[in-house]
């Protein structure tokens, strides 16, 4: 039997739980070995996985908002009304050829909680350097729905959820779903689409950009905003919306929403984009 078959089924045996503090704060690190089952976009080919949970907890005094900087993991902020704190828990996984480099890998890997005078920031700590290994960060994040958010991660699922206000994606690799925004919201992707359900304040902005993805954005059709959509490659739909002074084109289209006081931005390189009103 190859030594990576040995240690594919000692993989599959092995269970390993350890209790010590985390980074940052008071919560339980479970470690444990498993086979192979990453999520997306990363490839099945570690033989062994070690993994922790961190979680902390900040009481919101001055902060106007929260700042996320990972590097690969699926990332889901949630927005509550009833919410004074925000709660980030963190699945950190750390895969390699054997249980020795996976867990040096691991203790290596950190999640830093800081607060700065308005905002408090979350960021994924790990190697530059990666030796082969693979290093994934889970994110779930709550907090109270007026605070304002920012994501820069590199590959990944983003999802935010119930914001009432500022609400910034910066993504390299993966799809990012807005629902129940309200307020300004920009995402920025490279490979990916994006699927938001945001109401634009007075004189607000949206504007969501990709190079390889598609577009659909729903609004209240009560919306008041000048609207601009680009493709390159793919095709433009608009429905339920009172549009004005319509131009449109196969690779663009331009008009006014009620009088014009916001602005909406849609551009995409290859793929559709689809713009819809709610009614009310």
């Amino acid at each position: 039997m190859s030594n990576r078959s040995l240690i594919q089924r000692a993989a599959a045996m092995m269970w390993v739980f350890a209790v010590v503090a985390a980074c940052g704060g008071g919560g339980g690190i479970d470690v444990n070995i498993q086979e192979n089952d990453w999520p997306w976009p990363w490839p099945g080919d570690a033989d062994v996985r070690v993994e922790k949970t961190f979680t902390d907890t900040v009481t919101v005094e001055n902060h106007l908002g929260i700042r996320l900087e990972g590097v690969n993991g699926e990332i889901e902020i949630t927005g509550r009304s009833d919410a004074d704190a925000v709660t980030v828990t963190a699945d950190v996984g750390v895969g390699s050829d054997s249980f020795e480099d996976a867990q040096a890998g691991l203790d290596q890997t950190q999640v830093q909680v800081t607060e700065t005078t308005d905002e408090i920031l979350i960021q994924t700590v790990h190697p530059q350097s990666t030796q082969g290994r693979q290093y994934v960060v889970d994110y779930v994040i709550t907090l109270p729905d007026d605070l304002s958010v920012a994501v820069n991660s590199v590959n990944g699922h983003v999802a935010v959820t119930g914001i009432e206000n500022v609400t910034d994606v910066e993504l390299q690799n993966g799809n990012v779903r807005l629902s129940n925004i309200v307020g300004d919201a920009t995402v920025s992707l490279v490979n990916g689409s994006v699927d938001g359900t945001v109401a634009l304040p007075p004189n607000g902005e949206i504007r969501l950009t990709t190079v390889n993805g598609s577009l659909d954005l729903q609004i209240p059709r009560s919306t008041s905003a000048e609207l601009s959509a680009t493709v390159v490659n793919g095709t433009i739909f608009w429905d339920n919306l009172d549009l004005m002074g319509i131009q449109q084109t196969r690779q663009s289209l331009t008009g006014t929403l009620g009088d014009g006081a916001g602005l909406i931005e849609l551009e995409t390189t290859n793929g559709d984009i689809e713009v819809v009103g709610l009614n009310e």
